[in-house]
């Protein structure tokens, strides 16, 4: 019988990052979160605020923050992922 994989909440930031191409935050009750929960799938380019729907319906007792490269602060919600990701494809210059 195969064995189980674990999936921690810093995977499924990582996988994010991967993914969409930008860095996030995850939270629960306010702080940031570091346990076990599945993998979100089939991100598509849309706002942070969708992205952040999205992903709550997935998560309902999780946050997640998005941070654009080199930003100390979360992007806001009418931001487009897809300038989030552009700010990581810039630091790579």
């Amino acid at each position: 019988m195969a064995t189980k994989s674990k999936i921690t909440i810093e995977s499924i930031q990582r996988k994010i990052c991967r993914t969409e191409g930008f860095e996030v935050r995850i939270f629960y009750n306010g702080r940031n979160a570091m346990d076990n929960k599945g993998v979100p799938r089939d991100y598509k380019p849309m706002t942070v605020d969708a992205f952040k729907k999205h992903f709550k319906a997935q998560f309902p007792d999780y946050d997640i923050a998005v941070y654009a490269s080199g930003k100390p602060s979360s992007a806001s919600g009418q931001t487009l992922l897809k300038n989030i990701r552009q700010s990581y494809e810039a630091g790579k210059d």
